[in-house]
């Protein structure tokens, strides 16, 4: 590591067409509306970035992956200036950089990092010659509307098809070509732990939120049971998983993840 430059992204995923669930959900054709797509980029302002914000580590770029129909949306907020939004998947962003490799955390527009999340994957950087990957173990799942947490674990006990988070750090040989970061980047997750070396981060670094608005794409919407999906979620966690509805709990995870206090 030492004498080599590493440039960090957070990719962020908001309405951009998502090829590698076209192979898991058969009829995903990835369309959102305007008012979906408004109120993504409100929860990211609102939430999401306050996260980022507040890393420990802040020596990172966001590319926030978009879609052209949103341009004029985005347009109209004011963004700081480390947010590249990227109506090319981040090609020519990607193909603009001279680092000695690029480090990209994927992460969707309405989930939370963890405050140490970007400086523990700076400390567990090999740097190799080949694409390294990095997961985070176990994970919190924000139920938003029902105002609890869950305690998601042992996501690893079989090689997942998602995850709310993951890294892929690629040297220069690989991500100047473009068509290499696509074939790493753009697939399920399961695919991703079955033909690399994984490395496992620490536990409950990353939050994935919950919000009614996560149900934006006609896949979703023809399921008959989205309806009641946030629900019966809720009770499959009571079953299985621990639930955290205690009011001062709650405020001690959001701290965790850059929520309540800071900037």
């Amino acid at each position: 590591m030492k004498n080599k430059s590493v440039t960090f992204v957070v990719s962020i995923f908001l309405d951009v067409f998502r090829p590698e669930l076209k192979k898991h959900y058969r009829n995903y054709e990835g369309s959102c509306s305007i008012e979906w797509t408004k109120n993504r980029i409100e929860f990211f302002r609102d939430w999401t970035l306050k996260s980022l914000h507040n890393q420990s580590f802040q020596d990172f770029r966001i590319f926030m992956l978009c879609s052209k129909g949103s341009k004029s949306l985005i347009d109209l907020y004011t963004w700081d200036a480390n947010i590249k939004h990227c109506y090319d998947y981040g090609k020519a962003s990607y193909e603009a950089l001279d680092t000695d490799y690029v480090s990209i955390t994927r992460l969707d527009s309405d989930d939370l990092l963890h405050r140490d999340a970007l400086k523990t994957i700076q400390e567990n950087l090999i740097l190799s010659d080949k694409v390294e990957t990095m997961f985070f173990a176990d994970y919190f799942r924000w139920l938003f509307y029902h105002d609890c947490f869950v305690c998601v674990a042992d996501p690893f006990k079989y090689p997942p098809e998602w995850s709310p988070s993951y890294t892929l750090i690629f040297p220069k040989a690989i991500y100047k070509d473009w068509e290499n970061i696509r074939k790493h980047w753009f697939v399920l997750a399961q695919e991703i732990f079955n033909n690399s070396d994984v490395k496992i981060l620490p536990s409950d670094m990353v939050c994935q939120v919950r919000i009614k608005e996560s149900t934006h794409h006609k896949i979703w919407k023809q399921d008959p049971l989205q309806k009641v999906r946030l629900e019966e979620e809720l009770q499959d966690a009571n079953k299985f998983k621990r639930v955290i509805f205690s009011s001062s709990e709650r405020v001690e995870i959001l701290k965790k993840f850059g929520i309540f206090g800071g900037k």
